[in-house]
């Protein structure tokens, strides 16, 4: 949907759900930005709802149409919150269940471009050894 050949208004969904927050680290980036999206929807005319989520427990209201995501790093961008919205058949913004999980995956990523002929620069996934060291040291 194009915003900028749409009429004021037309051709939204009737209520957007704005999911923002989340329980990682990222948390007050995606507020910002959730906060910004619900701006932005309302002038153009939508009915907004903005939903702190927190965990796997949110609600959302019962006559949400979609559910805009702007939760970012873990949990909002890798697969998690898409698998929980649907197993509630919420209709959501962005990539899928396994589109997610792959493009949150920097290693799994370069090898599905390598896979269709997209170049990448060479790189060496951490060996076990060095991930352990590295979990431990945190």
């Amino acid at each position: 949907m194009n915003a900028n050949k749409r009429q004021k208004g037309s051709a939204l969904p009737k209520k957007i759900a704005v999911l923002m927050g989340g329980p990682g680290s990222e948390r007050d980036v995606s507020l910002a930005t959730g906060q910004g999206v619900s701006r932005a929807l309302r002038s153009l005319g939508a009915e907004v709802a903005e939903i702190d989520v927190r965990d796997e427990n949110f609600q959302l209201p019962s006559d949400v149409d979609l559910a805009f995501l702007t939760i970012h790093g873990t949990f909002g961008e890798d697969g998690q919150l898409q698998r929980i919205l649907e197993r509630r058949g919420i209709a959501y913004t962005g990539e899928g269940v396994e589109g997610s999980r792959t493009a949150f995956d920097k290693i799994r990523s370069k090898e599905k471009f390598r896979e269709h002929g997209v170049t990448t620069p060479l790189w060496d996934p951490p060996s076990a050894k060095l991930q352990s060291t590295a979990a431990s040291y945190w």
